[in-house]
């Protein structure tokens, strides 16, 4: 493959568009690794900024497109608990790096079976951003009486995975920064 061969990685040329390959067909390979490469710089950039802006959720009319409303979720809060700690997102983590969750709280997306050897591991509480009251993890969250905020929503679930420390207030329902 000639991305390969000028030196660039797939996640690279996933920045260059069919008329960036083709309108380099003439030219030659030291040319081409010049033009190529700050395009790629270029549009990963772009991305970057563009990554930041949020989208809506559901996109029904052109309209839709101006106003980017996302909507606030009401998390499911399990227990009455009130816990501070370490936010760790598992999703993040590799296999090996499973035992940094124990006395965190951990953040998961989905509230879904799969999850359940976390209760074995010594986790302080859970935060998911899908889920609702009768998801599973909810449920087995009540059953073992850890404190959970099920179904967050992207927002507060963004603001609680960038934070290093939150505290998770079931009792009056919030999940705060704390650094």
């Amino acid at each position: 493959m000639i991305g390969e061969e000028l030196g660039f990685e797939r996640k690279e040329l996933c920045h260059l568009d069919i008329y960036s390959i083709f309108g380099s067909a003439e030219l030659d390979s030291f040319e081409i690794k010049n033009i190529w490469k700050n395009l790629i710089q270029a549009r990963a950039a772009d991305k970057q900024v563009y990554d930041l802006i949020p989208m809506s959720p559901l996109l029904f009319a052109n309209n839709d497109f101006r106003i980017a409303d996302y909507y606030i979720n009401t998390p499911n809060y399990i227990t009455e608990s009130v816990i501070e700690g370490e936010a760790v997102d598992v999703d993040t983590l590799h296999r090996e790096d499973y035992a940094k969750i124990k006395g965190r709280i951990v953040m998961i997306e989905k509230a879904d079976p799969g999850y359940d050897w976390l209760f074995s591991r010594g986790v302080k509480g859970l935060i998911t951003k899908f889920g609702g009251a009768a998801s599973h993890m909810a449920i087995r969250c009540a059953e073992f009486g850890l404190p959970a905020a099920v179904g967050c929503g992207q927002i507060l679930y963004d603001k609680a995975r960038t934070s290093k420390n939150i505290q998770l207030n079931c009792k009056n329902k919030s999940i705060n920064v704390i650094s």
